[in-house]
């Protein structure tokens, strides 16, 4: 992979992001955007749930979340996201057990986690709703593979999806949960519960790695969500099972989910590629080729981020408690699919993956921005007239991208 430096360059349009593909619609993340729903389910029936599931000591009272509650459960989050940014909360044991295993980490996860990711995939889902609405309006039973569930994350963000756009309409939802830990998953199913409605008629089946599924099942929809970003290299096993999948239906729909970081970014980066090399998918989402991601090494990886307003009152306590101000969801990702109308991709289409970079070595103090193309990746340097964010999409002039 190459990494190609570049003087100015001739933009003749700029798509910015968030826009949907094909659509390119804007997409309002701050009004009306979460279903009203949302807020009582995080900050109310949750809260609740994991009260009485996971008691503090001496406290009976179920009925109201309290702030001494908040403080009790605030030190295992604190815990919990330590061993996410850091990687040194765990002894080598609880890591070879999984977070999972522990009742403080399993509360903890609920209480926080479990709404930033499902944040980013019900995101995820407005961005790219045209993907998903052709399933649903397609087929009266979904059936959807949620592998590395932990809770059902991915499961509820999607149940919330439908609650938007689809609340009247009559869908059967056959979810098959694939995650390590048995406990969690029990959990998640009694969270699904709160979330059934008359018109959504929801099934459950549960399974661990080591355990085979049901060979008969074929999915229509699979989700990944954080699932490579414990591994430096690909998880073999995961290949295996998606590659299984693919081969009974070959028009699955994938999404694939993970933190912003270099090493589950990069990860990701590799699964894509094995993806379009040997099960011959296409890249619907975000990528504007079919080629061998050049990001997949080296020392930059693309990820993005999408400014968003959660609201949840519980949610915004525990970021403050953690000092995390920013109102931004960063995450990597890809959709996955068979090609559709119109998903041939145009070489003078390039995804600008950073922000305005400044260079301590360019003395007019100019900037320039990183730029995504078949197999190589482009700096670009910027007029001062000219802005490109994380995200957009930039249409140049022929001459631009030879």
């Amino acid at each position: 992979m190459k990494n190609q430096d570049s003087t100015l360059i001739e933009v003749k349009k700029r798509i910015a992001w968030p826009f949907t593909l094909p659509e390119r619609k804007k997409i309002d993340t701050t009004k009306d955007f979460y279903p009203k729903r949302w807020k009582n389910y995080f900050d109310e029936t949750i809260p609740l749930w994991v009260k009485k599931t996971y008691p503090p000591r001496g406290r009976n009272n179920t009925k109201e979340f309290t702030s001494n509650d908040f403080k009790f459960y605030l030190s295992g989050i604190i815990e919990l996201s330590e061993h996410f940014t850091t990687d040194r909360a765990f002894s080598l044991h609880e890591k070879r057990k999984g977070y999972f295993s522990h009742k403080k980490f399993r509360a903890s996860y609920i209480l926080y986690l479990l709404q930033v990711h499902a944040a980013s995939f019900f995101s995820l889902f407005e961005l790219h709703k045209s993907y998903f609405e052709e399933k649903i309006k397609t087929k009266k039973t979904i059936t959807i593979l949620d592998y590395g569930c932990g809770p059902g994350t991915a499961s509820i963000a999607f149940l919330f999806f439908l609650k938007k756009h689809y609340a009247k309409q009559k869908i059967s939802l056959e979810f098959n949960w694939v995650d390590s830990d048995p406990k969690i998953m029990k959990d998640g199913k009694e969270l699904i519960d709160f979330l059934k409605s008359e018109n959504h008629s929801i099934s459950i089946k549960t399974w661990i790695p080591e355990k085979p599924m049901n060979t008969m099942t074929t999915n229509d929809l699979i989700f990944l969500g954080n699932v490579l970003n414990e591994s430096r290299k690909l998880n073999q096993k995961i290949t295996k099972k998606i590659a299984s999948e693919v081969r009974k239906n070959p028009k699955l729909l994938i999404l694939a989910v993970e933190p912003a970081a270099k090493d589950s970014a990069q990860n990701l980066a590799l699964f894509r590629d094995y993806l379009i090399q040997e099960q011959n998918l296409f890249i619907l989402a975000p990528c504007l080729h079919q080629e061998a991601c050049p990001l997949s090494n080296g020392k930059d990886w693309c990820h993005f981020s999408l400014p968003t307003f959660i609201p949840s009152a519980l949610l915004n306590g525990i970021k403050k408690s953690l000092e995390i101000q920013n109102r931004f969801q960063r995450f990597s990702y890809f959709i996955a699919g068979s090609p559709q109308k119109n998903s041939s991709k145009k070489i003078d289409e390039w995804r600008v993956l950073s922000d305005p970079l400044s260079s301590s070595q360019n003395k007019k103090n100019k900037t320039h921005s990183l730029l995504c193309a078949p197999e190589t990746t482009k700096r670009v340097t910027l007029s001062q007239k000219q802005k490109f964010f994380r995200g957009d999409i930039i249409i140049c002039s022929n001459k631009s991208t030879r």
